[in-house]
């Protein structure tokens, strides 16, 4: 049987509404596997949360709690390419997707197919048959910006406290909070797909402190660190006042954690762009918490 042209576009379009199916589905998906990220305020018990209690305390460096290079989510890897399709030249003898070559470039008033697959068993996500017109139509290129999504290379955050994690922090004094600059920064990832060029851009917003008693500090910025030298005129604007003790919790510590997150949003050499979902890296571990025990001294005379 004769395959025309228009039978072609006809079959390419039902292909592509197809995957458009599959990718509305997988659009859910990847939608949950970040989830929104909370309003979260600041709860302190009490306290002078902006000044420590001994100047002779120093901090200790934690181990992130992950690889440096990860990516915002756990996704697995994806690619997308824009093929040409030949309307007049495809063949009925031969599978009509394998008609289709790669470009490095678009030209006006020709039929195009983006694609978007898994790279490990290239499994299609989502497709697409637009005809392109500059400025008018083209590819979906917030599909190509989900893709770099993945490849923007957030790092996880290294808390420090003061007092330092491995000593006991004290009922009623401040416990100070910080995080190495390096992970509150701008990261961005970029891909070029037929001449138009795509950057996804995470730009740091805050830095999420649970710890452990119910409380939730959120502050703005990486925090400042303790400096042992610094005299007792000290001021931080993230810090925590334990109001109990961690004898109860597992382990006699406290879980904490602490979460950078980044709003993210995406540009293009078209003049497009829009906001993906925010992300986020987190590293845990435990803080002790005890009281100062007083020494009542009764003197002889």
């Amino acid at each position: 049987m004769q395959l025309t042209a228009s039978r072609c576009l006809s079959r390419l379009a039902a292909l592509a509404g197809i995957a458009s199916f599959v990718l509305s589905s997988s659009a859910v998906a990847w939608a949950s596997e970040t989830p929104p990220q909370e309003s979260l305020g600041i709860f302190v018990d009490g306290g002078d949360d902006t000044t420590n209690p001994s100047a002779t305390i120093s901090h200790t460096q934690l181990v992130a709690s992950g690889p440096n290079d990860a990516a915002p989510t756990d996704q697995r890897p994806r690619r997308c390419e824009v093929r040409e399709v030949p309307i007049q030249q495809l063949s009925p003898e031969r599978a009509v997707r394998d008609q289709l070559a790669t470009v490095d470039a678009m030209v006006a008033g020709t039929t195009y197919y983006l694609e978007c697959a898994y790279l490990d068993d290239n499994q299609v996500f989502y497709a697409d048959l637009f005809e392109y017109q500059p400025g008018q139509s083209g590819p979906d290129l917030a599909a190509i910006a989900r893709q770099v999504y993945d490849e923007v290379p957030l790092v996880f955050p290294n808390p420090s406290t003061s007092p330092p994690a491995d000593a006991d922090q004290l009922v009623g004094f401040p416990t100070w909070l910080w995080i190495d600059p390096a992970a509150f920064q701008t990261f961005d990832a970029r891909a070029t797909l037929a001449g138009i060029t795509v950057t996804v851009t995470a730009e740091p917003t805050t830095v999420t402190w649970t710890m452990g008693d119910g409380a939730t500090v959120t502050c703005d910025g990486p925090g400042t660190p303790w400096n042992p030298d610094g005299g007792d005129g000290q001021t931080t604007d993230c810090s925590h006042v334990y109001q109990h003790v961690s004898a109860d919790q597992a382990g006699g510590r406290y879980p904490v954690s602490a979460t950078v997150t980044w709003a993210v949003t995406w540009s293009s050499t078209t003049g497009e762009g829009g906001a993906l979902a925010d992300a986020g890296r987190t590293t845990t571990f435990g803080l002790g918490v005890t009281e100062r025990q007083a020494v009542v001294s009764y003197g002889s005379g």
